[in-house]
């Protein structure tokens, strides 16, 4: 998806042009933002609303009506969390840097509501590589925009958009259904992800130490080519463990690491079923080759 584009008249929108063979352009809109008349207005009412939610979710309701107290206990925050940061998307009132500062909103969010405090794989990281794969936040944002595109009236000239009519109320209003489902899988995700990733870091550290404690030390890639087979099938067969010899690797070394990893484990069935590619780089320059790209994006 091509960046936003600001026009001289301060419209903000998604898309990207098409010549035919002609040459004549066709504009592929995929989203547009507010009416930079109306920006003021709702970024104010944005803030009014995400600061009062914040002020909520800290407020003690003891001592207050019983039907009230209810109402606190019933704040969703986690749903809160995506209609204010999809609202913010929706909104684009930037020029650039939309997508980054949705992403900070979300961490801002979660610490402020004490969702979480700490992650191990930032969620925004979750966010871009989740969404590579599977298109999920493109899908959200399109079932968001397209109402908003279909009832805005535009034209262009010259590749310069111009809206005809009223738009505030789409961006006041809207269904942020799939945004709330698609954010509580995205938090699933991420729980997981972070978790493994302190299995991953716990197994290859405590491999390490039993490596050295038996005189053999492994290089990385070695280690991490036995770490990644024992993951792949949860145990060392006949023919991994030929595999592993074959690198120098003796047996008695391959099954105290073996060890090491059904102890860390445990009984985690869900370990390591969430795709995430740091767990397929060969090394961790790599790893923090792959970080920096997606904090960049």
């Amino acid at each position: 998806m091509s960046a936003p584009l600001l026009n001289a008249n301060g419209q903000i929108f998604i898309g990207k042009t098409k010549f035919d063979k002609l040459g004549r352009p066709d504009e592929i809109v995929y989203h547009i933002g507010a009416r930079a008349s109306d920006l003021e207005t709702l970024m104010s009412g944005f803030y009014e609303t995400l600061n009062a939610c914040i002020r909520f979710s800290s407020f003690d309701p003891s001592g207050l009506d019983p039907l009230l107290q209810q109402n606190h206990r019933l704040f969703d925050k986690v749903a809160v969390t995506a209609i204010l940061t999809f609202s913010f998307t929706i909104i684009h009132p930037l020029s650039d840097g939309n997508g980054r500062t949705h992403r900070l909103l979300i961490h801002y969010l979660l610490e402020s509501f004490g969702i979480v405090n700490c992650w191990l794989v930032p969620v925004s990281v979750i966010i871009l590589n989740d969404n590579l794969k599977t298109g999920a936040k493109d899908a959200v944002l399109s079932e968001v925009s397209n109402p908003i595109i279909i009832r805005t009236r535009h034209s262009f000239d010259e590749g310069q958009i111009t809206v005809h009519n009223e738009t505030k109320m789409f961006f006041e209003s809207w269904d942020a259904t799939m945004s709330v489902e698609y954010f509580y899988s995205l938090l699933k995700k991420a729980g997981r992800v972070s978790i493994d990733c302190g299995l991953y870091l716990l197994i290859w550290d405590r491999c390490v130490e039993e490596a050295n404690k038996q005189k053999t030390p492994l290089p990385p890639s070695r280690l991490k080519a036995f770490i990644a087979r024992y993951l792949d099938i949860g145990n060392v067969s006949k023919n991994m463990l030929k595999q592993i010899e074959k690198i120098g690797v003796g047996e008695d070394l391959v099954r105290a690491l073996e060890g090491v990893c059904r102890d860390v484990l445990g009984g985690d069935t869900d370990a390591f079923k969430e795709s995430f590619e740091p767990f397929n780089l060969r090394d961790q320059a790599e790893v923090d080759i792959a970080f920096d790209k997606a904090i960049e994006i």
